[in-house]
């Protein structure tokens, strides 16, 4: 006998199976007991009702071909126990929005328990042990727990009670210094206690009942914020909840302003300026003003003395009020200024006069007198320096004095006369050479006589004119200038300064300094150098030589004595028209004689020969194109070019005159005729080489004489005749 499983979980079946070997005939079979086995107790395989307590199971089996019985029996077992689930809520009772604790509290059953959660009403599924919930309103949770056989279920109630909540508040506002009633309203469970924020600061308060009135006097505006709010049972709201405002007037102020100062018959503006709301309502001097729908107000004041103007009450849009002595203003009110003018009525043109205005009043004063304005004068007296070109009249035609009071019209004046000043028309310059003189000539204006004062080169010096003109010769030694500055007339009329002025310049006479080299060799030239004091240009004469338009301060002519000779200027004459004459300065010059070298003719010479150059002696220096400074070089033909070379030599004498020459030498290489006549004549020489004996043969030779010499290679001529320009053999 086999089952499919032993033990059992608690409360669960299995299968039972009988197994027989050896049978001959049919099989019948009886399980016991029979009361667990669930279904038929005669089959080879029974299941068994659920398991709760162990039982023994028998089988009898009897062969119906033998009539023979055996019997097998197994003990069926269980594990684990019965399976019960006992839900509970923490809390039980919980407010709105808040969360209750779950727990299952499974037992009993075999291997691991499941947990499934609905609700009643519906809306809440979770599985697990323990969960959480936050109800809207009473609930039941009901929870399933299976450990895969068998199941228990089971039901937990969770009330809810609503949270508290605010109705209503109510606001209000107040002047500064007064109280506002304000008003809450609460719905829940009473008493209350609630927590709020008053400009940031937290405040705690309570309400025994549904409505709490309760009185705020706070100094500024206030908004009183409600964050939390728990009732009785113990419910509580947070955030911003409500708030209440209560907002707070300032007393309204008020400024009184004006001029503090004005002139009689003026008005002064009185500015009332306010805080608070407008309009305003006020009382000034017993004097009521209602409705100014600004934050100021001007009333025009025209007092005729000193007075004070006080502000006694100020009420505003809000009704709030104050009253008192609250500003005030003085305004002081000044009497018009008044002025004399009064000054000199004669005077000279250019001269000054002083004009006084003379005030009465407050300094400082500002005054027009003819358009011209003269600003804070600090006295009660002001002179102005008046300068007419004519006759004028100035009038005085307005004055305002340091309190700002005016008067305006023709309110003084003065008469000015104005005589002409004499004058200096025209004054005559002149120029002279030193030692003549220059006639001057002065043309006045004005009343004669005249007397007038000058300086001469620094130094004062006084004169006089019996009419309107004054000729005078003047003859001084250098450049002079005669400044007139100052001239009277017969109306005691002045003139002052640098009124013109007289130059008579005095041009020095030219001189001259004559200068060149004092020796020179034969050939060469001198630069004499006339070098002048005076105005360029310069005229001048040397050795009966007229030099003409010098328009610089030197000349210079090159002069080629032959010998030695003397150069004399006689005459200078500058720009001006200043001369000097006479032997005025001169220069000597000595001419040596150059040193005479000759170096001889220009010569040929074979290659591979030597020449000796000799310049000669007698001499202090030489100086060959070779760059030797000896009297003779000896030249080889080796270092030499084929054809013509130059070759020069300096030689200078005690006087340090230097004279050169130049020899040109020809180097032939003696194997040819290097003739230039011969160009194109034909010269044959056979054999070549020879033995001592040879043949030559001209031909081609212009019809003229020619001379033939032959040399040896020693350059001894062994040969010689002259042949015409016919053919020939030699």
């Amino acid at each position: 006998m086999t089952a499919s499983s032993n033990p059992v979980p608690y409360n669960t079946s299995t299968n039972l199976t009988a197994t027989v070997s050896n049978a001959v005939g049919a099989l019948m079979y009886s399980w016991t007991p029979t009361a667990s086995i669930s279904g038929s107790a005669t089959t080879a395989s029974v299941t068994t009702i659920n398991i709760t307590n162990s039982t023994n199971f028998i089988v009898n089996i009897t062969d119906n071909g033998t009539s023979c019985s055996n019997n097998d029996s197994i003990m069926i077992t269980y594990s684990g126990g019965p399976l019960t689930v006992s839900p509970v809520a923490t809390p039980s009772s919980v407010c709105v929005g808040d969360t209750a604790s779950l727990m299952a509290q499974g037992s009993g059953g075999s291997g691991t328990l499941t947990y499934t959660w609905t609700s009643n009403p519906s809306g809440f599924t979770a599985s697990g042990e323990n969960v959480d919930a936050a109800p809207s309103v009473d609930t039941w949770y009901i929870v399933q727990a299976t450990d895969g056989a068998n199941t228990a279920t089971d039901s937990v109630f969770v009330s809810v009670k609503a949270l508290p909540s605010i109705v209503s508040v109510t606001s209000d506002s107040i002047c500064s210094g007064d109280s506002a009633l304000v008003s809450i309203v609460f719905s829940g469970s009473a008493p209350y206690t609630f927590t709020g924020t008053e400009n940031g600061q937290v405040f705690n308060g309570a309400s025994p009942s549904d409505t709490l009135n309760h009185y705020l006097s706070p100094t500024l505006t206030t908004t009183y914020v409600l964050t939390s709010l728990t009732d009785n049972n113990g419910c509580t709201i947070s955030g911003n909840l409500d708030s209440i405002t209560v907002l707070v007037h300032e007393l309204p102020t008020v400024i009184y302003s004006a001029s503090d100062s004005i002139c009689m018959g003026e008005s002064v503006n009185a500015v009332a300026t306010f805080t608070g709301t407008a309009p305003f309502d006020y009382i000034y001097n017993g004097v009521s003003v209602t409705g100014v729908n600004a934050m100021s107000d001007t009333q025009v004041l025209t007092p005729t003395s000193d007075s004070t103007f006080v502000i006694s009450s100020v009420i505003d849009a809000n009704g709030c009020s104050i009253t008192g002595s609250l500003d005030s203003v003085f305004v002081k009110v000044n009497a018009l200024p008044m002025v004399t003018y009064s000054g000199s009525d004669t005077i000279c043109m250019g001269e000054s006069v002083n004009a006084v205005a003379t005030f009465t009043g407050t300094a400082p004063f500002d005054y027009i007198y003819n358009g011209v304005s003269i600003t804070g004068v600090n006295t009660m007296s002001d002179t102005q320096v008046l300068t007419p070109t004519s006759d004028s009249t100035f009038v005085i035609s307005s004055v305002v004095d340091a309190n700002g009071c005016s008067i305006i019209g023709n309110l003084d004046s003065i008469f000015v006369k104005v005589n002409a000043l004499p004058g200096i028309v025209s004054a005559t310059n002149d120029s002279i050479c030193f030692g003549d003189s220059a006639l001057a000539s002065i043309i006045f204006t004005g009343s004669a006589p005249y007397t007038f004062t000058g300086t001469e080169n620094g130094q004062v010096f006084n004169a006089a004119s019996p009419s309107d003109t004054l000729n005078h010769y003047l003859s001084p030694t250098v450049t002079t200038a005669y400044v007139l500055t100052s001239l009277t007339d017969n109306n005691g009329c002045t003139i002052s300064g640098n009124l013109d002025s007289i130059t008579v310049v005095v041009h020095e006479l030219p001189t001259v300094a004559y200068s060149g080299s004092d020796t020179i060799c034969m050939g060469e030239s001198v630069n004499a150098v006339a070098t002048f004091t005076g105005t360029a240009p310069f005229d001048y004469i040397y050795n009966g030589v007229t030099v003409t338009g010098v328009n610089a301060m030197s000349d210079t002519q090159v002069l080629t004595p032959t010998s030695d000779s003397t150069f004399v200027i006689s005459s200078v004459v500058d720009a001006n028209g200043c001369s000097i004459t006479g032997s005025l300065d001169s220069i000597f010059i000595k001419v040596n004689a150059l040193p005479m070298v000759d170096l001889g003719n220009d010569t040929t010479v074979c290659i591979n020969h030597s020449i000796v150059l000799d310049a000669g002696a007698g001499f202090a220096s030489y100086l060959w194109s070779t760059g030797a400074t000896t009297q003779s070089i000896s030249l080889d033909s080796l270092d030499f070019n084929v054809g013509d070379n130059d070759y020069s030599v300096m030689v200078t004498n005690a006087a340090n005159c230097s004279n050169s020459d130049t020899i040109t030498l020809t180097v032939d290489p003696c194997t040819g005729i290097l003739v230039p006549e011969l160009e194109g004549a034909n010269i044959a020489v056979f054999p070549n080489p020879s033995k001592g004996q040879f043949q030559l043969k001209l031909s081609g030779l212009q019809n003229q004489k020619y001379n033939l010499e032959i040399y040896n290679s020693v350059g001894s001529k062994v040969y010689s005749e002259a042949v015409d320009g016919n053919g020939h053999r030699f």
